[in-house]
Parts: C-alpha cells; structure tokens; sequence
C-alpha cells in the first residue's frame, strides 16, 4: 500500500514538473517575441518612441545564425516567438542582416549597409525607449501606392515592397548628400488601423513627434 502512494506521488509530482516546464517555455517564448522586437526597435531608432521608421521587409540573423524575413513588427514577434518554442534552450539575439532601410520623419529614406551606418543614424535620435515603448508598434505604415524623388531628381512609383527594396538599393550611394525622398501628399495607417493622408514633410515630422 506504502508503495503504491509513493508511485501516485511521483507519477502526480512528475506531472506536475513536466506542466510547469511547459508553461515556463511558453511564458518565455511569449517573452523573447516582445523583447527582441523591443531591442531591434532600440538598436536602430525605430518604431512606436523612435525616430524613424523601418520600411519593410526586413531580413534578420536568428540566434542560432539562421535568418528570416519578416515584413511587419506583428510578423517580426510571431517569428520569434515560434523561434524561441522550437529553440528554448539557445541563448542570443536577434540582429540585422544589412542592408536595410528606414524613413526618417522629414520623408527621405536611408539605405544602411552596416552596423556602423546604423550606429551613426542612431545618433541622431537621442530618444529613449521607456517602459511602455516599442514591443513592435510602428508610429505609421506607408500605403501604396506612394512616390519617391530618385537622387537623379526622376520620380518613381512605389507599388508594393519588392519596387521599394530595389529602389533603394540602388540609390542607397552612402556619400550622397541627396537621399531618396517621399512625394507628399502620401496616405498613412497608424497604430489604431486608421488611416490619414499626410500632406507634407512638416506633417509627416509632427506625426512622428507624437509617437512618443
């Protein structure tokens, strides 16, 4: 009889170790979607109390030196987290596959071919993200179609993210004064998944300002 209580409580304690494991890989997975995210926003100036905005799609290096693509912060966190389920016991983050491209409030975009060119933008947004900031919300998403004003001063039509990335590669030269720009008026979603049109460079700025 002793020996058969001792057998429930292992088999009952065992139970509960192997559910309280999987809640705890769960928890982290769950996590490590929000934190990476949080951290690449943080890196690179980017998103909902940043600066700028990254424009998407973005290519990133997994802990375990794997990569994926990701074309929204919402899609970026669902891949981590999926990542860390199936990866629970890899430690690291996630980092940049140069190059990549983000907006800045005044409508130009920047190709960044390096940690370093990255390193430099950053400099120029001296916010800090607070508790509360970034975890993968944008400030505003471009609707296509929108216009860009090419280096050479041509215009060309953005219509889905593939002509944007071939874009900016090649106008991406790193000496340049001249930065490819947006063609206002352009239309915008916000966070709220409203949309609103934007009609110049100055109201593209005080929209970013209250992403804050």
């Amino acid at each position: 009889m002793m020996k058969s209580v001792k057998l429930v409580f292992s088999m009952l304690l065992f139970t509960m170790l192997v559910v309280s494991c999987t809640e705890e890989n769960v928890s982290t997975s769950e996590n490590f979607g929000d934190e990476a995210t949080t951290f690449l926003q943080e890196r690179s100036g980017c998103g909902f109390g940043g600066c700028f905005e990254l424009v998407f799609p973005v290519t990133v290096k997994l802990p375990d030196a794997k990569s994926a693509t990701y074309a929204s912060y919402e899609e970026m966190k669902a891949g981590f987290k999926a990542w860390k389920e199936a990866n629970p016991t890899v430690e690291g983050r996630p980092s940049f596959v140069f190059p990549i491209d983000v907006l800045k409030a005044d409508g130009t975009m920047v190709s960044l071919v390096s940690e370093l060119e990255l390193l430099a933008l950053r400099k120029e947004c001296p916010r800090k993200f607070g508790k509360g900031h970034g975890k993968g919300k944008f400030c505003f998403q471009l609707l296509f179609p929108y216009s860009i004003t090419k280096v050479d001063g041509t215009v060309a039509v953005i219509n889905s993210k593939e002509d944007i990335k071939t874009l900016l590669k090649v106008e991406k030269g790193g000496d340049r004064k001249t930065k490819p720009a947006l063609v206002f008026p352009v239309t915008v979603k916000l966070k709220d998944g409203t949309t609103k049109t934007v009609a110049s460079k100055e109201e593209l700025s005080a929209l970013k300002d209250t992403c804050k």
